[in-house]
């Protein structure tokens, strides 16, 4: 427990260490306190508040609230930005349990995977015959020597170009590209990709700017939970027969290193390994933001991954997760670790479902005529 004398210091009385994780910060905003806990996958135990020359702040003792998936998880995402970042992580299996999460319902600006939900929509469109990925659409783009990436400078040098749907698309999905992103938003309108977005239940998806043109502009907001429910409503068939266009077009190979590792080191059979990789999907996408001011580097990644299990009866069954973790605020300098440190958190609860599937084809040792 936190005692602050007359005098400003701090007396503590200290219990003996049970094995779970703990932190104490001081200097914490009055209404920051939770949310500060979150980001370690904590909770909030203990609190003394304090006046300071900047108004009120808070001291806290916050311990683990997580399991151990999620605290071994949120140590990659969390190492070296700093205390002041806040962060997310959430992985659950498709209309079924919680792997690993923290902040999961908290509104962070998510950067380009924010494009997830304009792909969504652009494929709503399509799968209900109201657009094709065969029609062509057409924006500006800058011209040879304007590297711009914000389609916010426009200008009359920029030149029209025009591809089919689908090529933009994978343009923005695959590349980032920002200026086939905002083609995108204003051939379906704003409105619609927020109203779609929350008719399968993302309700706290608001887009505030043009995507690429986040400095000076209020920040835009998401879930890691609402880009969960745009993954569960493709999965469970809202797009009928144009899910697997959804998956093909975003980026396919983000933790395709650690599916071939585990497999190399599983000791399965050739014929098993090519099966249960011809299985495996992933289709993610990232995100990132970067301004002048030192502590505003944002970096996120999400989306589906599926992975096959085998019964005892030699039928496969694929579990379909969606998986996403997210860094706000972290200091500018520190913005290239943050988005690796995304990654790395994100592959800690990867490789963990991998492992379990894998040791179910283990466990099965069918023969090749069952597989």
């Amino acid at each position: 427990m936190l005692f602050r004398s007359a005098n400003g210091n701090w007396s503590v009385v200290m219990v003996p260490n049970d094995g779970n994780e703990w932190w104490w910060f001081t200097g914490v905003g009055v209404l920051d306190a939770f949310d500060k806990a979150a980001s370690f996958a904590g909770r909030v135990v203990d609190l003394e508040r304090y006046p300071t020359s900047n108004g009120d702040r808070l001291a806290i003792v916050v311990r683990r609230n997580a399991n151990d998936l999620t605290l071994a998880a949120n140590a990659e995402i969390r190492d070296g930005i700093g205390n002041d970042a806040t962060s997310g992580l959430y992985c659950t299996e498709l209309d079924g349990p919680l792997i690993a999460g923290t902040n999961t319902s908290r509104a962070f600006e998510p950067a380009s995977l924010m494009k997830t939900f304009h792909h969504y929509t652009a494929m709503r469109f399509v799968s209900v015959g109201w657009d094709a990925l065969s029609n062509d659409i057409s924006y500006p783009r800058p011209p040879a020597g304007n590297d711009s990436s914000r389609p916010c400078e426009a200008d009359g040098t920029w030149l029209i170009v025009t591809e089919t749907l689908q090529e933009a698309l994978v343009r923005m999905m695959r590349q980032s590209d920002n200026h086939a992103t905002e083609a995108i938003a204003n051939r379906y309108t704003t409105t619609a990709i927020e109203d779609l977005a929350a008719e399968v239940g993302a309700e706290d998806t608001v887009l505030n700017h043009v995507i690429g043109c986040f400095c000076d502009f209020d920040r835009s907001e998401t879930t890691l939970r609402d880009v969960a429910d745009v993954h569960a409503a493709v999965a469970g068939g809202i797009l009928g027969s144009f899910e697997d266009e959804f998956h093909d077009i975003m980026w396919n190979s983000l933790l395709g290193s650690i599916l071939s590792s585990e497999l190399t080191a599983s000791g399965l059979d050739p014929e098993d390994v090519t099966a249960f990789s011809d299985r495996a999907l992933t289709a993610t996408k990232d995100g990132a933001y970067g301004c002048n001011d030192p502590s505003r580097a944002h970096r996120s990644n999400g989306g589906y991954f599926r992975i096959p299990e085998r019964r005892e009866d030699c039928s496969i069954v694929d579990r379909e997760y969606f998986i996403g973790a997210w860094i706000n605020d972290a200091p500018g300098s520190t913005g290239p670790t943050a988005g690796q440190n995304v990654i790395d958190g994100i592959g800690v609860v990867y490789r963990d479902r991998i492992k379990a599937a894998i040791a179910t084809w283990i466990a099965t040792a069918c023969e090749e005529s069952c597989t």
